[in-house]
């Protein structure tokens, strides 16, 4: 991969392989200087790298989290069957409502090896970028540097989320049927992320979740301005599935979201996987709000 060059003065991407469903396939590391951050497995106590993990991520993912598997405590059915029931077009957010794409890579750890490599081409942007775990916001703050480190960090990130969805585990509980129904339900479907295309591509073939999606919309590469909350992925994604961009949802776990689907005129169900969100959720005007993602395959499968 042209990624990060000696010319540069990077820390370099380290070529590695990871083994999914009798597949072995090669990858890239973000690594500091003499820095081992990743396990290579897709099952636990498997090593396909040498590199050890521990038991839990060294610190705390900004990736939305796995809910825990069971019944749903929110009691939204009633706004959730109607937003379902107009909409003809169903996006997906990938992180969160498909993947918990930093499981097991924390992302506050991707986003200080992205921070230094920003900092070594930018002092004060990397000193802004230090003060997220978000390696989404680092690509951010990189494109508003310089376009060439922006270009050298989104390629260095797409490596680490390909990397990283590859040992996420299994989707999150309920995705798997909330897809099936949708296609099933004669509704298109088109995963639409902030995360890059490659990665979301890798994790849908590895799960079996392909044949269930038309379209993916990955983030624009090379115009972090165009990802949500910019409504641009999810009018595209309307576009190219020829249907009425007011006549598609979005599920999506963050205000992102909330806002790309406002702005682009398109109803948003939010999906509450922690707590807190429950709430802001309503606040920023969710048009339905679920707190477990089998909620919706229910809905779409009545």
């Amino acid at each position: 991969m042209a990624a990060l060059s000696e010319d540069f003065g990077y820390y370099p991407i380290r070529p590695s392989k990871v083994v999914a469903q009798g597949k072995t396939i090669e990858i890239y590391d973000l690594v500091g200087k003499d820095t081992t951050l990743f396990h290579h497995s897709i099952n636990d106590g498997e090593s396909s790298s040498g590199h050890s993990r521990p038991d839990k991520p060294a610190c705390a993912s900004t990736a939305s989290g796995r809910p825990s598997e069971g019944t749903s405590t929110l009691t939204h059915d009633d706004q959730l069957s109607g937003v379902l029931e107009h909409a003809r077009v169903v996006f997906f957010d990938f992180d969160g409502p498909v993947c918990d794409v930093f499981a097991r890579l924390p992302a506050c750890g991707v986003a200080k090896q992205l921070t230094a490599l920003l900092s070594i081409q930018h002092e004060a942007a990397g000193a802004k970028a230090a003060e997220t775990d978000d390696p989404i916001e680092v690509l951010r703050i990189a494109h508003e540097t310089d376009a060439a480190i922006a270009q050298a960090v989104e390629q260095a990130l797409t490596a680490t989320e390909v990397e990283a969805v590859a040992v996420a585990g299994p989707p999150t509980p309920g995705a798997m049927e909330a897809l099936q129904a949708a296609r099933s339900s004669g509704r298109a479907v088109v995963v639409v992320s902030n995360n890059s295309a490659d990665c979301v591509q890798w994790f849908m073939e590895l799960h079996g979740l392909g044949k269930y999606v038309a379209r993916t919309i990955g983030r624009p590469s090379g115009e972090p301005p165009l990802m949500k909350p910019n409504p641009y992925p999810l009018i595209s994604a309307a576009e190219q599935v020829h249907v009425d961009i007011t006549l598609s949802t979005l599920i999506g776990d963050s205000l992102t979201d909330i806002q790309a689907a406002h702005a682009a005129g398109a109803t948003v169900i939010g999906y509450a996987n922690k707590p807190h969100k429950a709430a802001l959720f309503a606040e920023a005007g969710a048009d339905a709000i679920t707190d477990a993602i089998q909620d919706i395959a229910d809905v779409l499968a009545a």
